[in-house]
């Protein structure tokens, strides 16, 4: 049977009887009473070739599989299991099961899975059909833009808060017997199945929140997994020779610093031996009453007493972090590719996070970023980087006429902050190092930071010092250049505390429960998450509906092998392709992020190519 656009009469009633069941039941539920499970396990192959029969029109499903990872070797599917939220089937993975499963599927209305990216990679890549022509729902997002605030979002937990604990819980997946698997695999499916329609239908009800769905998260589901399947190549020759060389510098700190300090490097005892007590200086205490030698302290020894051995230190310890956080994890991967896990579920503004391992938290250090090169021939890493995301989100949001009047003349903001509220000079004679400090400026005061809190983050993250001063006139310059911040920021204190939430032009949501009984403390903090949100959530959005725009251009052209995406850190992203494409794919991404009406400045990407990440050149 062909699938169509609408529903036909006999069919849609069968839809809608099951969601009105889906909903009484989880009425019942609510009111304590226990659910009752229908649990079938089949095994045979003529009574799975049977299950075409039910020809559901909405279902859910759910895969046991060898491995967490779809690239993994030898991965394969154990078993599969559906339910339509009354009874749940669950059988071995056999050729009648695929028969059976795909008859299913190209015969559904609708299915639900609980993480759209976990199972559309076992359908697309191992089990070899097209996913894209199937329409799945995807549960765990339905419950995370209901309530970004929960924090965890595993089936298990969403499971024991509203039904108790499973029947058969299975941890230990190698050694489980088949009959164990196949009704946990069950359990799985009927969960989704009524958290599907249910959770669903709430969603339905808020006409932002499911285009946000409908039109970002949903799409973006299968478009990240193909991106961790597809993972991006590690030079691992390269990493040898960095860990060589740090090994190398690490050791000449060690043969330089030891013998002043009289005892190990790494150990703490001769440390706080010699800065306190051999050198003298004021004593740094951790929480815990203890004199600290930790990062924090070493720079403020370092700045303070311009002390050598903490410079030293810091380098240090600088760089076996990066040995062992990085050289010595990538050398152990399996294969020269590294695919990590990109998650739409974590942070609670929407914005993409990464695991396994974070590639979104990969050093500016060059020899580092070197890791990470084209995997083809005649192929070469494009980065496409969101100019200014936020500064420009923000200036929309708050109506700020000269930030406004800044970008519409492509003028250069860190420049004219640099000029008008730091040094008082003209724009023309500001230095590289200056606008660099205005650059700090601009990101640290655009959401209201005060002075002190300012101040103290500079010291730590770039080791300039401030006076608290010079922090506070600075501060001063800054709202008076841009004087319609602080009413934005008067604006949204108001939002927040009528509605107790915020909402984007994309029409995310960012809650804030239980305002009302908080601390003036804790509802200084909400204000600051609240002016930061928006900002960072439409960026991000931004940046993840030009991904989207690509990706659908790529794939309609036909074009996966000659254009695949490697990774995406916040408001940026990194492809490898054919250099002849990349014309079309800034003419895609360009058009993309300059489609919005309610933008008062134009959006700019900025463009970089080269064959090792941390080698690219800016081109124009």
């Amino acid at each position: 049977m062909e699938r169509s656009g609408g529903i036909n009469t006999k069919a849609g009633n069968k839809v809608y009887r099951t969601i009105q069941s889906c909903l009484a039941l989880a009425k019942k539920l609510a009111s304590g009473q226990k659910l009752k499970k229908d649990i079938k396990v089949v095994t045979a192959a003529d009574e799975i070739l049977k299950l075409k029969e039910l020809q559901w029109p909405i279902f859910a499903f759910d895969f046991e599989t060898t491995s967490e990872c779809a690239w993994a070797d030898g991965a394969a599917i154990r078993t599969v299991a559906i339910s339509n939220g009354e009874v749940a089937y669950a059988f071995p993975w056999t050729e009648e099961a695929k028969e059976t499963f795909e008859f299913l599927l190209r015969h559904s209305v609708r299915t639900y899975v609980y993480n759209l990216q976990f199972e559309f990679l076992w359908i697309e890549k191992v089990w070899g059909i097209d996913a894209y022509s199937f329409n799945i729902d995807d549960v765990m997002l339905f419950n995370y833009l209901l309530d970004e605030n929960r924090g965890r979002y595993s089936l298990k937990d969403l499971v024991a808060e509203h039904f108790g604990n499973y029947d058969v819980l299975v941890e230990d997946f190698k050694n489980v017997s088949m009959e164990d698997l196949l009704y946990y695999n069950a359990e799985d499916a009927l969960y989704t199945a009524i958290l599907g329609d249910t959770l669903r239908e709430h969603l339905r009800r808020d006409h932002q929140l499911w285009g946000v769905y409908k039109n970002i998260s949903k799409p973006a589901a299968p478009m990240l997994a193909e991106m961790s399947y597809d993972g991006v190549k590690i030079d691992k020759d390269t990493i040898r020779q960095v860990q060589k060389s740090l090994e190398e510098e690490i050791g000449k700190i060690r043969a330089e610093i030891e013998p002043i300090i009289g005892g190990d490097i790494s150990a703490r005892k001769p440390l706080t031996r010699y800065f306190y007590d051999f050198k003298g200086y004021e004593p740094i205490m951790t929480n815990k009453g203890n004199l600290s030698v930790s990062e924090a302290a070493l720079k403020q020894i370092a700045r303070e007493q311009k002390d050598k051995v903490a410079q030293k230190l810091l380098e240090f310890r600088k760089k076996q972090t990066l040995i062992d956080k990085y050289v010595i994890p990538y050398l152990q991967f399996d294969s020269d590719r590294v695919h990590g896990q990109f998650h739409q579920h974590v942070t609670r503004t929407g914005r993409l996070s990464s695991s396994k391992p974070n590639l979104q938290q990969i050093p500016r250090d060059k020899r580092i970023k070197n890791f990470f090169v084209t995997g083809k021939k005649a192929f070469i890493l494009l980065q496409a980087d969101l100019s200014q995301a936020e500064l420009r989100v923000a200036c929309t949001f708050a109506n700020e006429s000269t930030m406004i009047k800044i970008y519409r003349e492509d003028g250069d903001i860190h420049r004219k902050t640099a000029a008008e509220s730091i040094y008082n000079i003209p724009e023309d004679q500001v230095t590289k190092e200056q606008r660099q400090f205005a650059k700090q400026i601009n990101f640290g005061y655009i959401y209201g930071q005060e002075a002190t809190g300012f101040r103290l983050k500079l010291a730590k993250e770039t080791d300039i010092i401030i006076s608290q001063e010079e922090a506070e006139r600075i501060r001063n310059n800054f709202f008076a250049t841009y004087s319609a911040l602080p009413r934005w920021y008067a604006l949204i204190r108001k939002v927040i505390e009528d509605n107790h939430q915020i909402r984007t032009p994309f029409g995310r949501l960012r809650r804030f429960p239980g305002y009302a009984e908080m601390s003036q403390e804790e509802k200084e903090e909400v204000i600051r998450q609240a002016i930061n949100a928006p900002v960072q959530s439409t960026s991000s959005d931004i940046n993840l509906f030009a991904m989207l725009e690509l990706k659908s251009a790529i794939r309609k052209d036909g074009l996966n092998d000659r254009i695949r995406f490697l990774l995406t850190v916040h408001d940026s992203l990194l492809l490898e392709l054919e250099d002849r494409y990349i014309p079309w794919v800034r003419s895609i991404l360009d058009a993309s992020i300059n489609q919005w009406k309610w933008l008062k400045v134009p959006m700019r990407m900025d463009y970089e190519i080269g064959e090792r990440w941390g080698e690219l050149e800016e081109i124009a």
